[in-house]
C-alpha cells in the first residue's frame, strides 16, 4: 500500500458526496472563464453516490483528506480483464507538486494490476492542458480518439492509455 502520511487516505462513502463537489468544483473553477462547470443533475450526478456507483462497476474509489479536509479524489473501475479506466483524479492546487498526484496514480495502477489488468486508460477534457502533461511525464500516452460529451461544458476529451 502507498504512504500517504501526513495525509489519511480513505475509501469513497456515499455520505462523502460533499467533499467530493468541493475537491471537483475547485479544480473546475480554475476553469470557469474556459466554460468549465460541474454538472450535479447530470454528468456529474454519480458524486451523490459515488460508493454506490463505483461498486456497480466493481472498481475503487478514494478520498485524500488533510485532517478534515477532502484535499484529492481518484478512482479506478474494470472495463474488460485487461483494461481498467482511471476516474476523476482531482487535487486542490495548493496541494499539487508534493508528490501527491505520483502517489495516486501508484495505488490505481496497482490495484489495476492486483485485479489482472495489463493496461489503463482515463480520459480528460481538452482544456485540461497541465493535467495532460502530468499523465504524459507518467507514461500515458494520447490516443487519436477524442469524444464529445454533450453537457453543461461542451466538453471534448482526449483518451490517455498506459501499458501496466
Amino acid at each position: 500500500m502507498v504512504d500517504f502520511s501526513p495525509y489519511k487516505l480513505t475509501l469513497v462513502k456515499d455520505e462523502d458526496s460533499i467533499a467530493l463537489i468541493q475537491v471537483i468544483d475547485s479544480c473546475f473553477k480554475e476553469y470557469e472563464e474556459e466554460g468549465v462547470f460541474i454538472d450535479l443533475e447530470d454528468l456529474d450526478a454519480d458524486l451523490h453516490a459515488m460508493r454506490t456507483k463505483i461498486d456497480q462497476e466493481k472498481g475503487e474509489f478514494w478520498v485524500l483528506w488533510d485532517n478534515h479536509t477532502p484535499i484529492a479524489t481518484v478512482g479506478v473501475a474494470p472495463l474488460s480483464t485487461q483494461l481498467c479506466e482511471l476516474k476523476r483524479l482531482y487535487m486542490l492546487s495548493r496541494y499539487r507538486g508534493q508528490g501527491i498526484a505520483d502517489k495516486l496514480l501508484q495505488l490505481i495502477e496497482e490495484w489495476a494490476r492486483d485485479h489482472g489488468a495489463a493496461e489503463m486508460t482515463m480520459w480528460s477534457d481538452t482544456r485540461f492542458t497541465r493535467a495532460h502533461g502530468f499523465y504524459t511525464k507518467k507514461g500515458y500516452q494520447k490516443q487519436p480518439k477524442t469524444r464529445d460529451l454533450n453537457d453543461l461544458s461542451h466538453t471534448t476529451e482526449f483518451e490517455f492509455r498506459k501499458q501496466l
